[in-house]
């Protein structure tokens, strides 16, 4: 297999992964564990339990995503670059259009988001193929196109 490297975790101290690991924004397992046991998938819940998530550098993000079969945008915030996160999805087997990418905290990308999914609640997507934030996907059409032009500069 690929040869894993030391790491050190601030809080945990060191472990083993390999650096492509790494550089896909996989990190220490332990702090892992601890963002999943506090529901690390982001919402109220998560930004009240851990108030210093809300500080975070984030990213807030509006991507098209096809492949031969279909196309949809997908709303999104991350901690990675829209980069890395785009090689997430396009293991998938999807082609990836960056439409917007901002970089602000992520409590503000958090509410960002919220305000636009809602904005869409009646064109929301389902894609055939599954990825993490499959559920914030709207239906690619020309009402998509201008109304996603009105709410994202």
């Amino acid at each position: 297999g690929r040869k894993k490297v030391k790491i050190t975790c601030s809080k945990h101290g060191p472990f083993y992964q390999t650096v492509e690991a790494h550089s896909l924004g996989h990190g220490c397992q332990q702090c892992g564990k601890r963002q999943c046991e506090t529901f690390m998938v982001y919402s109220e819940k998560s930004f009240e339990l851990n108030p210093e998530m809300k500080t975070w550098t984030g990213r807030f993000y509006v991507i098209r995503m096809s492949n031969g079969n279909e196309s949809f945008y997908k709303i999104g915030i991350t901690k990675k670059t829209i980069h890395q996160r785009c090689i997430e999805i396009r293991r998938v087997g999807y082609n990836v259009d960056v439409i917007s990418d901002i970089e602000m905290n992520m409590y503000d990308a958090y509410n960002r988001e919220q305000q636009i999914l809602m904005e869409f609640s009646d064109l929301m997507y389902v894609p055939h193929e599954k990825f993490n934030g499959q559920s914030e996907c709207i239906v690619d059409s020309q009402l998509t196109v201008s109304k996603l032009c009105e709410l994202v500069d």
